[in-house]
């Protein structure tokens, strides 16, 4: 996935409209960010001047806490690359041994990571959380799956977890 930049995050729509203002510079308005029937408007036109008439400074807390998360983001991104690094010996198969080896929140990253690596959408956390319970408890023979398209499958089988595509 590529990187989102978004270097005007941290500045307000007051600031942005007084400095194109100063600077007489024009600016496209678009029309659906008026709609308040989309939830990121209903937020910006009801919400956040309700909160804030509580805490003025609720806008700059929420970009720092926004902040926060993409740094905590990052680091969990850091530790699922290490963890499927350490659990897959040739890249293409996760060695189970190793993967259970991990807490259960660390598996289901590992996973996430590895279906990401493949170039595959990622099913639901719940699907995902699943998944690790039935690979981390099932007997040795067993194959539990995770469809992941119509085409590929997430197999665990004796002592791997690997894609297969159909």
């Amino acid at each position: 996935a590529l990187p989102i930049w978004r270097p005007l995050l941290q500045i307000s729509r007051i600031q942005i409209e007084e400095y194109a203002a100063f600077f007489k510079l024009e600016y496209i308005t678009d029309e659906s960010n008026s709609d308040t029937k989309y939830l990121r408007n209903f937020v910006r036109h009801s919400v956040i001047p309700l909160l804030s008439k509580w805490d003025n400074n609720i806008i700059t807390k929420v970009l720092n806490f926004n902040l926060h998360l993409q740094q905590l983001l990052a680091i969990t991104d850091e530790v699922s690359t290490n963890d499927l690094a350490e659990c897959s010996i040739d890249g293409l198969n996760i060695n189970l041994e190793l993967f259970k080896k991990l807490s259960n929140e660390r598996q289901t990253n590992v996973l996430s990571q590895f279906i990401k690596k493949n170039n595959i959408a990622l099913p639901s956390n719940r699907q995902l959380v699943e998944f690790v319970k039935q690979a981390t408890t099932s007997s040795w023979d067993s194959k539990p799956q995770l469809k992941l398209s119509s085409e590929i499958l997430l197999i665990k089988y004796k002592n791997n977890i690997f894609i297969n595509e159909k």
